[in-house]
């Protein structure tokens, strides 16, 4: 029993660790480029939304506009119409990729795509806080989800805030992840999370 509770005690602390030091590498770089987005034209506006652009209400024009007005350019490459998303790219601002997905223009942008950037999971955890639940990929990783915001993260089982991020995706709908999804108990070790959430896709 004193064995149990000296165990419990231990990972206690190392969750609480985990959790401060996550906010602490983001506070450190609070201002990174890459989630100013989530800020900046969304200040009165539930998440998701980016410079303004939100999914299901902002049509695809004033997606583009915006966009263009911060000096993004639309490429082409590797992409087909029938694809039906607008892909943008720059060298000045982060990300410097961004994809608009959309069904149709009259009904507007589905999901927007962030990548191409340096960016760590205590910078996520400063501007969003702690996810909702997590993801399996497999071998491939985990995400993470922020009701229709998923962070997507590198290869394994991340347990440091300085572990980086792969990409974002805002989304219309989140049904396709929330089925897949397990509640989030903090920065677990893979076995006690597994002991947690069995069925979790990632044990």
């Amino acid at each position: 029993m004193l064995t149990l509770l000296r165990l419990s005690s231990t990972l206690f602390i190392l969750i609480v660790g985990l959790m401060f030091g996550a906010l602490a590498v983001g506070a450190a770089d609070a201002a990174n480029p890459a989630l100013l987005g989530f800020r900046q034209g969304c200040e009165d506006q539930p998440q998701p939304c980016w410079y303004g652009i939100i999914p299901g209400v902002t049509d695809v024009n004033h997606a583009t506009a915006i966009l263009e007005g911060m000096l993004y350019t639309r490429s082409q490459g590797g992409y087909e119409l029938s694809d039906r998303v607008i892909p943008y790219r720059s060298q000045e601002e982060s990300p410097r990729c961004t994809d608009i997905y959309f069904g149709y223009r009259i009904i507007g942008v589905r999901t927007v795509v962030l990548y191409c950037m340096a960016l760590r999971i205590g910078d996520v955890m400063t501007m969003l806080g702690p996810p909702h639940a997590r993801i399996s990929y497999g071998p491939l990783g985990e995400a993470w989800l922020y009701d229709r915001v998923v962070v997507r993260l590198a290869a394994g089982w991340q347990q440091q805030p300085s572990a980086m991020v792969d990409h974002i995706r805002l989304l219309l709908d989140n049904a396709g992840y929330v089925k897949t999804a397990a509640p989030w108990h903090g920065f677990l070790p893979r076995w006690r999370y597994c002991q947690l959430e069995p069925n979790y896709a990632g044990c």
